[in-house]
């Protein structure tokens, strides 16, 4: 099935920055209700969390607005699915950084609807990815659900270590950094990547780079997020 690569674009580029406004916003609001927040408080993560949610929504916008502009202009739909993939990858990691703090912030209130919900966004995320780590590649790549079964098999390693570590109640700055390099990685691989591409077209996207790009930060916040509210 061929896909229209020029009106999905649009289409994600809208809701990008879309999401980007509501990252904004409701980090604007968590600053005001905490200005300064205490040692242990989650609500630095909450603040990490839409902030880098906040540049990666806003990179994925600008990025699928070039891929739109590509494809409009050029003949190659080939390369433009390939910028479109890649710019794609803001999606998913700024999806998840909006749930993790939205499962931070209600998770004083409903805590068991939060513990349920994440997992499920996960799952659709990983299965999301899979399907487009092992369908949309052209030319098809060797071994791509090698790749992604193998960036999800990693990505379980790490989230169960950010787990632990959120769990045992010995949450330090240096946590709070080690939470987010992965999804800022994302943001800036997705970024430099393109250029790569764009600027010479007869280079293919990895599916293995795809796949960890993705896998890694998700997977990564799904188990910080779960033993930061296991342990409230």
């Amino acid at each position: 099935m061929q896909l229209d690569y020029l009106r999905l674009s649009e289409l994600y580029a809208s809701f990008l920055a879309a999401l980007g406004g509501v990252s904004i916003t409701v980090l604007t609001l968590v600053l005001t209700l905490y200005p300064k927040p205490a040692v242990g408080n989650s609500s630095r993560f909450w603040v990490a969390a839409l902030f880098v949610a906040t540049i990666s929504c806003f990179t994925g916008a600008h990025l699928m607005a070039e891929t739109v502009a590509f494809i409009s202009g050029s003949k190659s739909s080939l390369v433009g699915a390939r910028l479109s993939l890649l710019a794609s990858v803001n999606i998913y990691v700024a999806a998840m950084l909006l749930i993790f703090a939205v499962v931070l912030l209600t998770a004083n209130y409903v805590k068991w609807i939060s513990i349920l919900v994440f997992p499920f966004v996960l799952l659709i995320t990983l299965c999301w990815m899979y399907v487009t780590a092992t369908t949309r590649f052209e030319p098809v790549p060797s071994h791509p659900r090698i790749a992604a079964r193998l960036a999800i098999c990693f990505g379980v390693a790490v989230g169960i270590a950010m787990y632990k570590w959120a769990a045992s109640r010995s949450c330090e700055d240096c946590f709070l950094f080690a939470s987010f390099v992965l999804p800022v990685f994302s943001a800036a691989f997705s970024f430099f990547y393109f250029v790569w591409i764009f600027n010479s077209q007869d280079r293919e996207l990895n599916v293995w780079l795809y796949s960890f790009a993705i896998a890694l930060p998700c997977i990564s916040l799904f188990g910080t997020g779960m033993g930061l509210v296991l342990r409230k």
